[in-house]
């Protein structure tokens, strides 16, 4: 179940026993029976640059490298020992090496892999947010990822370095009903790979505009996301 404010900003999520707090778009707290875990995030530029967890006695800060999808390339330990990675070609597809990951090969290129049901719930939870975009206005994989919750047993930090590329994945896999074309990349673009004529036509059908390097304003065409009063439909 997801709780979203007068704004549309999701608040508050319960999925099975643990319930997961959203203060603020860069801090957050899970409450899973007796134990919580505190996670914080910091900006600057727009971007996340880092992000600080607290769970129990333990407390962790990784640095974050951002991609042009919105995702961290990179994630570092606070003393700059690097703890994931993210590769990728120059036409999108991903091709990476990363710990704690089952990778699967497919068409040439690499894809790092939830496990399976953290996946399925994870696409669900994607999916739910994809059917709500309306017609002519676009959302970014970024946007989508804040909006999620951690999945069961994956570490934040790991978390907050690939949900953007995640998003991307679920979008790739989505039903029919889902407007997978209104999910575009954080420069506002569309991410060149098989079907990115047809997501292009199928926005400037619902009224979209590009400017002459391919381009979506998203200050004029961005969603600004979920309404309480339209909650995700997971099913």
């Amino acid at each position: 179940m997801y709780i979203y404010d007068g704004d549309g900003r999701l608040v508050k999520s319960i999925l099975n026993q643990r319930v997961t707090y959203y203060p603020s778009p860069l801090f957050q707290l899970m409450v899973d029976g007796s134990s919580q875990q505190v996670s914080k995030r910091y900006s600057a530029g727009g971007q996340i640059i880092a992000a600080r967890t607290v769970n129990g006695g333990q407390e962790g800060l990784n640095w974050l490298l951002d991609d042009p999808l919105g995702s961290a390339a990179l994630s570092l330990s606070a003393d700059g020992t690097p703890g994931a990675e993210l590769r990728y070609t120059s036409f999108g597809e991903t091709r990476a090496s990363h710990r704690g990951f089952s990778t699967t090969r497919s068409a040439g290129s690499m894809q790092i892999q939830l496990p399976y049901l953290q996946r399925m719930q994870f696409y669900q939870q994607v999916w739910a947010i994809a059917r709500q975009i309306p017609p002519g206005r676009v959302f970014t994989y970024g946007e989508i990822a804040q909006l999620l919750s951690l999945p069961e047993g994956i570490p934040f930090d790991q978390f907050i370095a690939f949900r953007a590329r995640w998003v991307g994945s679920a979008m790739a896999a989505c039903p029919a009903d889902v407007p997978w074309q209104r999910v575009i990349n954080a420069q506002g673009m569309i991410s060149q790979r098989p079907g990115a004529e047809d997501q292009r036509r199928l926005l400037e059908a619902e009224g979209v505009t590009f400017d002459p390097r391919g381009r979506v304003d998203l200050k004029k065409f961005g969603w600004e996301g979920p309404e309480e009063s339209n909650p995700p439909r997971l099913f």
